[in-house]
């Protein structure tokens, strides 16, 4: 089993203003509990051991984790997936770990599939069909392979397919 997750939370969030003003968007609190909060809870359901969370250098994030440990990174400037990861890169110490975006907070239920899935491969990430009026990344599927993914794009067609920002890497 997977031990170890990266959450990216260091963008600028500026779609939510004023709500996102002292705060990323995934600590605005949806019943009760930030969807931040709510992906550590799921991780660790999962057996995730340690939790990894990328945030912008005025936003650290409140979160509780019994039984897991959490490591919070400053990326100074958000500048995308790459230099989050890039930012946890060195305290990546298993072969594969999970990388999520922390509104797919239910996804995690997922994970299971996707170690299946990438069994005699080097990852997995987690798509659906396209949805009308969303943007974001799009895989380009061809049978079971991914043979291309292109982020913030409006585009669509039949081997086209949304990625949910859940992702399965090995170093």
């Amino acid at each position: 089993m997977i031990k170890q997750a990266v959450i990216l939370a260091a963008g600028e969030s500026s779609r939510f203003q004023p709500l996102s003003a002292h705060r990323h968007k995934a600590e605005i609190p949806l019943l009760g509990k930030s969807l931040l909060q709510r992906m550590v809870d799921n991780l660790q359901k999962v057996g995730i051991e340690e939790i990894i969370i990328v945030h912008s250098p005025d936003r650290k994030p409140r979160l509780f984790a019994h039984g897991c440990k959490l490591l919070f990174i400053v990326l100074d400037k958000p500048t995308g997936m790459g230099d989050a990861l890039l930012a946890a890169s060195e305290y990546l110490r298993h072969e594969q770990y999970f990388v999520l975006h922390p509104y797919h907070f239910e996804g995690v239920s997922y994970m299971n599939n996707m170690l299946k899935a990438a069994k005699n491969s080097d990852g997995c990430l987690l798509v659906t069909n396209p949805m009308v009026g969303k943007s974001g990344g799009l895989a380009t599927v061809s049978g079971d392979d991914i043979t291309q993914v292109e982020e913030k794009v409006y585009k669509g067609g039949d081997d086209m397919k949304y990625v949910l920002g859940i992702y399965l890497l090995s170093k």
